[in-house]
């Protein structure tokens, strides 16, 4: 098994080909490569600092569109009983999230288990 990380980062491995044959396909696709060994191949790539705000962003979407689904049945016009300040809860969620979009320095650090919540109404 020979194991290459082509030239846009993505990796493969391959049986039953020379190294010389692997290149020159890769060559063919217009890619170049570099045999690595397996513990390379094996290991993910480091994820950028963009990245990890990117999954921490999709996170507190995530939760809040679960926040909100969890009170949609209540906020039908036929509801009865709606509880008070269910509105205002709903859009606080929302605007909880988009602080967080408009001002991506807060991602930094920041561990979204831990994350105050809007309290949700009685």
């Amino acid at each position: 098994m020979i194991y290459i990380q082509r030239s846009d980062g993505t990796k493969a491995s391959y049986e039953g080909m020379d190294e010389a044959g692997i290149m020159s396909a890769l060559s063919s696709m217009g890619h170049t490569g570099v045999v690595i060994d397996k513990a390379t191949y094996d290991t993910p790539p480091a994820r950028t600092p963009a990245q990890i705000d990117a999954a921490k962003l999709r996170a507190i979407r995530a939760e809040r569109d679960r926040r909100i689904a969890a009170t949609d049945y209540m906020a039908m016009p036929d509801y009865p009983n709606k509880p008070v300040g269910l509105d205002a809860y709903r859009q606080s969620l929302r605007d909880f999230t988009n602080q967080y979009k408009a001002n991506p320095a807060l991602l930094a650090g920041l561990d979204v288990s831990t994350l105050a919540w809007p309290p949700t109404p009685a």
